[in-house]
């Protein structure tokens, strides 16, 4: 099901495909961008929860603005947090390395990016970010984000069934901003 879905919505690849790592426990859980070129894109939305109650996953709405999809045990985690509903236990979460950084509204620090695409084997141009964070610098040193970052892939990678990583390989990149 899922290859049918990156195909029929290609605009919607990085969603789908961070929902399906989470169903298959690649990853905890997943943030929804809910804007299509600055605007809300209310049709994908309703797609995307349809998919993630498809799959027994708990959808939110409510966490800083954006959707969340998990699983129903791992939001029950989430829930309990004692600093629920700050950056930190979000970022915390959402399995982030750099949660505790103050990197996204603050640029004046210097600031490094992991992020984590897939790419199609057929169509080596057509890459796709999947994840991404931003650190700073002087909290972390760039090899131990490429570790993450290999740690990362290789998680995702594990979850994944045979038929997508014929299809998609995952790769990582860290990089200065």
């Amino acid at each position: 099901m899922i290859t049918e879905l990156l195909e029929k919505y290609p605009y919607l690849f990085s969603q789908l495909f961070s929902i399906y790592l989470v169903h298959k426990g690649g990853r905890r859980a997943t943030l929804i961008d809910i804007y299509e070129n600055n605007k809300p894109d209310i049709k994908s939305v309703k797609l995307l929860k349809k998919i993630a109650i498809k799959y027994n996953l708990v959808y939110t709405d409510w966490v800083h603005g954006f959707p969340i999809i998990s699983t129903p045990l791992n939001m029950s985690k989430y829930l309990k947090m004692k600093d629920l509903g700050t950056n930190e236990a979000l970022g915390r979460f959402l399995g982030f390395t750099c949660y505790n950084h103050d990197e996204y509204w603050n640029h004046k620090n210097a600031r490094i990016s992991l992020e984590i695409y897939v790419k199609e084997r057929e169509f080596p141009y057509r890459d796709r970010q999947i994840y991404a964070e931003v650190c700073e610098k002087s909290k972390i040193k760039m090899k131990e984000l490429e570790l993450k970052g290999k740690q990362k892939v290789k998680k995702f990678t594990k979850s994944l069934p045979v038929c997508i990583l014929r299809k998609y390989k995952l790769y990582y990149k860290v990089e200065n901003m």
